[in-house]
């Protein structure tokens, strides 16, 4: 995935690539492959740890002792991993090229308020993962994601931007699929009768409930 992800914004590349005979390639000479995968890595093992953190707090709030242990080593990975991840970040955004790193820098002031925000947001669910708060933890990590799904963004327009823009490509508007979709909702048997279908071993159907959503 990493490879790939490398690949798709280094055009340069391609032509090497293709010229392999077995067609395998690992774009390891991009100064961005180790702290891009490093990156991804940390990532998955901080939310894993926040995840099992999350759904262990209501039954350690009761009293519970296996599920505080839980609580505490999903934050102990949350926070640790995170930690690290403010390093590996920092060293992703030094190996992106010069362009790119100086539109966060000092070329663009939205985009490195994006950043800088993204960066607070990750600092701020650290801070409630050392308190032993994970959701409040969540709450950050998950403003976090989003504000890096646009830093993400900006990052492949800028890489590409001599060789391609988005908003070069024409837009034809299909609005059929998008009404089939909403229609999909209403066909569905629990939408127009207001019940479940019966589920194996558990009996009879129960009414549906749109309010509560059980």
């Amino acid at each position: 995935m990493t490879n790939i992800a490398t690949l798709s914004i280094r055009p340069e590349a391609w032509n090497v690539a293709a010229a392999m005979p077995t067609g395998g390639f690992f774009n390891l000479a991009d100064p961005t492959f180790f702290p891009r995968w490093l990156h991804f890595v940390l990532a998955s093992l901080a939310l894993a740890g926040l995840f099992l953190a999350l759904i262990k707090s209501r039954a350690a709030g009761l009293g519970d002792g296996d599920a505080r242990e839980a609580v505490r080593l999903g934050l102990a990975w949350f926070t640790r991993a995170t930690l690290i991840q403010l390093a590996v970040g920092t060293w992703f955004l030094l190996t992106l090229p010069g362009a790119v790193r100086h539109l966060f820098l000092t070329g663009n002031i939205p985009a490195t308020v994006i950043l800088v925000v993204g960066v607070l947001l990750a600092i701020m669910a650290l801070v409630h993962g050392f308190r032993g708060r994970p959701g409040r933890a969540a709450l950050y990590a998950v403003a976090t994601v989003c504000f890096m799904v646009v830093v993400r963004d900006l990052v492949r327009r800028m890489s590409l931007a001599p060789l391609f823009l988005p908003e070069s490509l024409p837009v034809n508007a299909q609005y059929g699929p998008f009404f089939m979709f909403l229609a999909s909702f209403w066909s569905w048997p629990p939408a127009r009768s207001g019940s479940w279908p019966p589920i194996a071993g558990r009996g009879r159907s129960r009414p549906w409930n749109f309010r509560s959503g059980i």
